[in-house]
């Protein structure tokens, strides 16, 4: 007898946290019906099981804590799990620039600690990890002082 969607959702947030998006996606591929899914959702929303706004809170505070990145890769992140574009506005308005500085400069340092990269790959670097451009200069300009740019 196949799972049940709600069995299935609650076996799948036992895991991790997912967005709505997420969570009716993986119902779907499953093969539940639609009724059942919409059924299955609003009972795990009314428990607080599936929430976006604590999903991107939380995600928000991992990568600023455990995995710095910049502002762009953070909200690609953030997009990639479903979450509305407006929800990810909201969550990032404490991402301002002096956060992306210090975050900037941490990254930095230990990717240092490797290598004395160029300063050509540093910025490719920071520019993949989502920084934006002024704040790659001021790396580039507070490590690299003795090279022109």
């Amino acid at each position: 007898m196949p799972e049940s969607s709600y069995a299935l959702a609650l076996k799948k947030l036992s895991v991790r946290a997912y967005s709505t998006v997420e969570m009716r996606q993986l119902l779907v591929r499953a093969g539940h019906d639609s009724p059942d899914i919409n059924e299955t959702m609003e009972k795990l929303q009314a428990y607080g099981y599936l929430n976006d706004v604590r999903l991107a809170e939380t995600l928000y505070t991992f990568y600023l804590e455990r995995k710095p990145c910049g502002p762009a890769l953070l909200k690609k992140k953030l997009l990639q799990k479903g979450l509305s574009k407006d929800l990810i506005q909201s969550t990032l308005t404490g991402y301002d620039e002096q956060t992306e500085l210090q975050l900037a400069s941490i990254i930095t340092k230990k990717y240092l600690l490797r290598s004395k990269p160029e300063a050509g790959a540093l910025a490719r670097f920071l520019q993949r990890k989502g920084f934006n451009r002024d704040i790659i200069l001021k790396m580039l300009n507070e490590h690299y002082s003795s090279i022109d740019m």
